[in-house]
């Protein structure tokens, strides 16, 4: 019986990893698979911040900010967004595309989820509790995340990771 669930874990695992990354049907337009409803273009004149410097109202500025690879120029970043009252803050992460996200998600009030759509990723923290989200950016965009439990896309409570290169 265990073996059987192990296995069919394994195996939901597998399909998700093949099929990707902005694969769910929730995150496509009717009619334009190639369409997302959470993705948009980069916004003009964006500045990835470094450790220690201002960030504008509603961004994150990166807690640790260290090198990914020995060979190449992605970062590891790693920020921290809390909800509460019905609003994640801050609600903007900006990153290089390569960069990998680490996200410390902490519920402040009562239960919330942080849904990424376009990474595949949903992570559900109850009241008091943080959890971690951690992926690659591998695509340029302005990908927006949302509390699902909150009412989805219709909801107020979203942000945005924007991966620029």
């Amino acid at each position: 019986m265990i073996a059987g669930i192990a296995l069919a874990v394994v195996v939901v695992a597998a399909i998700l990893f093949l099929v990707g990354p902005g694969s769910k049907s929730g995150s496509q337009q009717a009619g334009d698979s190639n369409k997302s409803l959470t993705r948009s273009d980069v916004p003009e004149r964006i500045k990835v911040p470094e450790m220690g410097e201002e960030v504008g109202k509603g961004v994150a500025a990166p807690e640790a900010v260290a090198s990914a690879s020995v060979t190449g120029n992605n970062k590891y970043r790693i920020f921290s967004i809390a909800a509460d009252k019905n609003a994640f803050s801050p609600d903007t992460i900006i990153a290089n595309v390569g960069d990998v996200v680490h996200i410390n998600f902490t519920a402040v009030d009562k239960t919330y989820d942080l849904t990424i759509p376009d990474y595949g990723m949903k992570q559900i923290v109850h009241k008091g509790e943080t959890k971690v989200l951690e992926f690659q950016t591998v695509n340029a965009g302005k990908f927006m995340f949302y509390c699902d439990l909150c009412g989805g896309l219709n909801s107020e409570v979203k942000g945005y990771v924007i991966a620029t290169k």
